[in-house]
């Protein structure tokens, strides 16, 4: 099985001294989109999360970072529907 050279959402915060309060706090300056500590959270630790919670993430990350991170430099990442959100079960896997 081939493993992803990409970092995860979690390494490349890590690479910039990132954390998750970080992020929300980016993101609440910005009035972006409201993202909950727990919603970060699961985007960091598990690479799980709604489509437009990563992008917000990953663009907080550029942010505070001072370099542009995409979908495409990211591995790991598991995009949820509202409904897999709610279940809190299945999700689609890329990479990883």
């Amino acid at each position: 099985m081939l493993t992803d050279p990409r970092p995860t959402f979690k390494e490349a915060c890590q690479r910039h001294a990132v954390t998750i309060e970080h992020l929300v706090n980016d993101l609440n300056e910005h009035h972006i989109l409201v993202v909950t500590p727990a919603i970060a959270t699961l985007v960091y630790e598990q690479g799980r999360g709604r489509a437009e919670v990563i992008d917000c993430l990953l663009a907080a990350l550029s942010r505070l970072a001072g370099r542009i991170y995409t979908r495409k430099d990211i591995g790991g990442f598991s995009f949820l529907t509202d409904a897999e959100m709610e279940a809190g079960q299945s999700y689609v896997r890329t990479g990883r």
